[in-house]
C-alpha cells in the first residue's frame, strides 16, 4: 500500500509504503534526488563530460586547469592545453606548451570565483578569481584571491585551453 505523507512542505514529499514484513518504508523524494546526484558525481568520466561538450559552463572550463593540476594529470594536462597555448605570468615570464608541461605549477587546494565569461562563436574568454595553494618555481604564492584570464578554442571535439594569464605577484611569496 502507498500512500502520499505531507510533510508541512509542499517542495518535498515523502511516499510511505508498507512492506510485507509490516514494516514501514519512507522515502524522499529529495533524498532520492541527492543519492542519484552523489552517484552520479561517483561515476568516473562524467566530471570531464561537460568539457567535452560545446555548452560547458564558464565554471567548469575555468577550474579544469587547475583540477589537472591539483591532480598531477599529466596527460589530461597535454590534451587538455592547446598546441598553440601560451602562459603569462605577472613577473613578466612566458611559457609555450611544451615549456609548461616541463614545469607545471603546483596546486595543493583550490577555490575558483566570480567567474565572468564571454563567448564568440568557437572562442571564450573566461575571468575569474582563484583562491589556491599553489607553488611556482617551488615559491608558495599568496593564497589570497587573484585574478586570472583565460582563453579556451572549441577544437571540434572539446574545450582546450589556448591561453593564460596569472596575475598572482610571484615576489608576494610567503
Amino acid at each position: 500500500m502507498e500512500k502520499s505523507a505531507g510533510t508541512g512542505h509542499r517542495a518535498v514529499q515523502c511516499y510511505v509504503r508498507e512492506t510485507k514484513g509490516g514494516n514501514t518504508v519512507r522515502i524522499s523524494l529529495t533524498g532520492i534526488l541527492v543519492i542519484t546526484c552523489i552517484a552520479l558525481l561517483a561515476v568516473p568520466g562524467v566530471a570531464m563530460a561537460s568539457l567535452d561538450s560545446f555548452d560547458a559552463s564558464d565554471e567548469e572550463l575555468a577550474a579544469e586547469f587547475c583540477r589537472l593540476l591539483k591532480e598531477k594529470d599529466v596527460a589530461g594536462l597535454e590534451a587538455f592545453l592547446s598546441p598553440h597555448f601560451l602562459l603569462q605570468r605577472s613577473d613578466g615570464h612566458f611559457m609555450t606548451k611544451e615549456d609548461y608541461i616541463k614545469a607545471p605549477a603546483r596546486i595543493d587546494d583550490f577555490v575558483v570565483t566570480d567567474v565572468v565569461g564571454q563567448r564568440v562563436d568557437n572562442v571564450r574568454v573566461i575571468r575569474y578569481m582563484l583562491s589556491a595553494m599553489e607553488a611556482i618555481d617551488g615559491v608558495w604564492l599568496t593564497k589570497d584571491p587573484m585574478p586570472r584570464i583565460s582563453t579556451f578554442h572549441w577544437n571540434g571535439e572539446r574545450w582546450q585551453l589556448l591561453s593564460h594569464a596569472n596575475f598572482t605577484p610571484i615576489a608576494a611569496a610567503n
